[in-house]
């Protein structure tokens, strides 16, 4: 009787042990994973700030070019479709 309580006690332990492993590497894989999501989000993040910069200067440039050609037509964009005096 006493052997089968001893057999019992450690084939719980072997389960609790197997469960804590199994628990473990589930917990292992899910980190990685999420390392894995979070690195890629960053990359994401990174690309979308620097196309940003991007077309910031792209607008800068063309806003710079309309009205140096508002200047050189010498009328403001307020002007546009209004009869000029003079």
């Amino acid at each position: 009787m006493h052997n089968s309580d001893q057999e019992n006690q450690d084939q719980r332990k072997t389960t609790a042990m197997d469960d804590s492993t199994v628990t473990i590497e589930y917990l292992r894989v899910r980190l990685l994973s999420e390392r894995s999501v979070s690195k890629t989000a960053r990359q994401r993040a990174d690309e979308l700030a620097k196309r940003v910069a991007e077309l910031e200067e792209q607008l800068k440039i063309v806003s710079h070019q309309r009205k140096k050609a508002e200047r050189a037509t010498g009328r403001g964009s307020c002007h546009f479709g209004e009869p000029r005096d003079g």
